[in-house]
């Protein structure tokens, strides 16, 4: 299943919305390639998997010090 890309716009609409979580949360989708992504985004919404646009990542990425994990269940937790 392809995952939705959240351009500029749909983040600054709900930037409540989305979060990136560790690559290693449950459900995470690998890279194409295999390998685990550091950092996955999440519409908290919805609960699926999203890709971000690069600016809307490297916005969010400068707000975390470390990224919220997804547990199976559904969950946030925060690794602070």
């Amino acid at each position: 299943m392809k995952e939705e890309k959240v351009n500029a716009a749909s983040y600054d609409a709900q930037p409540t919305r989305y979060i990136l979580v560790d690559g290693h949360s449950a459900g995470a989708p690998s890279c194409p390639f295999g390998n685990i992504k550091q950092l996955v985004g999440y519409d908290t919404k919805d609960k699926v998997f999203v890709r971000f646009t690069k600016s809307v990542y490297q916005r969010l990425r400068n707000q975390i010090l470390v990224a919220p994990v997804l547990n199976t269940d559904g969950t946030i937790e925060n690794n602070l």
